[in-house]
């Protein structure tokens, strides 16, 4: 009897402990379950962290690639793209890119960014794609179109010969004016020059660049043109400038350059404009630098298909342009007065040259070509004028 009862005793206490052993494994199941499900959402939160912050970065690049199309002309062709990381050569973003470290991310993750500009007919898309320094996998791309627009000059080629006032000595020598079409006015005038000779001894003919290399050959010469004088009216004090012009004087000054020794050749700032802090006269000593080609020589300012548009300020008078100079551009004289009894000199001018006030005669060996900037895409393209502002475009948005 007392063997039967300690048996008894016995099953139960291997009863409890085998249930006591089931119920710790399933504890230890739980536990493990919790764990892993715990491990799994701690796993999957910093994956969607990383992926928010990737796109965050993505915004971040975008933004800086917007701002920098908001001022900088990219120069794309249409169609073409470029793409751009961080200390890559102009025309990529040289400033300040954006920075998402891992100091200055929740996941302590770091971020790597690729800027990319698409030219379309109108617009530019820009496409930014921020990739995680550790993790290649952990990546975002946002994209948005933008139009830029440019400062503006205008869409009014200057004549050849501009004045507010008169050439109020007939030219004497021998100077030439080669027209694009004999219908074209040889000077335009603000003031009334019925009573002067303004085109003395100056040769008029016409010309056609066959060739298409913005520089005027022997055979591309033509045959005699009148020397017409045209009019516009002047309603300001720079109105030979505000005339032709959509940027203000003060704008354009503010925008140049300034050389007391001109650069040689195709100019390397944009907007092409130089301001001359020279009182001259200027000659080829007066241009720095090594520069040839096709029309080109070391006497050179600008390029056939690069011109410039020389400012001399009042302070500086008016200058001569002597020596066997060349000039691709626009030559403006802003005095009213220093011009009247002081020659033009004896360049060679592709373009226009203009004076608010009267001018002397020009002298001998001076030869006036007309130039079409339309042909160089228009007076913005043809001097390189700077993006003004980027406009970004409503529901060009997108992410991936």
């Amino acid at each position: 009897m007392n063997d039967f009862h300690c048996f008894q005793k016995f099953q139960k206490g291997v009863a409890t402990l085998f249930i006591t052993l089931i119920l710790s494994i399933i504890s230890l199941l739980a536990v493990l379950s919790v764990s892993q499900t715990g491990v799994l959402d701690q796993k999957n939160s910093g994956n969607d962290l990383r992926s928010k912050e990737a796109f965050q970065a993505a915004e971040a690049g975008l933004d800086f690639g917007i701002s920098w199309a908001k001022s900088n002309d990219l120069d794309l062709a249409e169609s073409a793209s470029l793409t751009c990381s961080e200390g890559d050569a102009l025309p990529c973003p040289d400033g300040t890119w954006p920075d998402i470290s891992s100091s200055g991310s929740t996941s302590s993750e770091s971020y790597n960014f690729e800027i990319t500009f698409s030219q379309g007919v109108d617009t530019l898309k820009v496409r930014s794609v921020a990739t995680a320094s550790s993790d290649t996998t952990v990546t975002a791309s946002v994209e948005a179109h933008i139009k830029q627009t440019r400062t503006s000059l205008g869409d009014i080629n200057p004549p050849t010969l501009v004045s507010a006032g008169c050439i109020t000595t007939a030219p004497t020598g021998n100077p030439d004016m080669f027209l694009l079409s004999g219908s074209n006015d040889a000077i335009v005038n603000a003031a009334d020059c019925s009573t002067y000779d303004q085109q003395g001894h100056i040769g008029v003919q016409t010309w056609s660049d066959d060739d298409g290399d913005y520089v005027m050959d022997a055979s591309e010469e033509g045959g005699s043109a009148p020397f017409t004088a045209g009019s516009f009216s002047c309603g300001s004090t720079n109105c030979s400038w505000d005339a032709f012009f959509n940027l203000s004087l003060a704008e354009a000054k503010s925008a140049a350059s300034a050389h007391s020794n001109l650069p040689c050749g195709a100019p390397t700032t944009s907007p092409s404009i130089y301001l001359v802090n020279n009182t001259g006269p200027i000659n080829g000593g007066d241009i720095t630098g090594s520069c040839g080609g096709n029309g080109i020589n070391d006497a050179t300012i600008g390029a056939p298909t690069s011109p410039v548009i020389l400012i001399i300020p009042s302070a500086y008078g008016c200058p001569k342009f002597n020596g066997g100079v060349t000039i691709y551009g626009v030559v403006y004289y802003e005095t009213a007065s220093a011009c009247e009894s002081n020659g033009w000199g004896g360049a060679t001018v592709y373009g226009s040259v203009m004076w608010e006030g009267d001018v002397d005669k020009p002298n001998a060996n001076t030869q006036y070509i007309e130039v079409d900037y339309d042909n160089l895409g228009g007076m913005d393209s043809a001097f390189n004028m700077t993006i003004e502002d980027a406009v970004r475009l409503p529901g060009t948005w997108r992410d991936q």
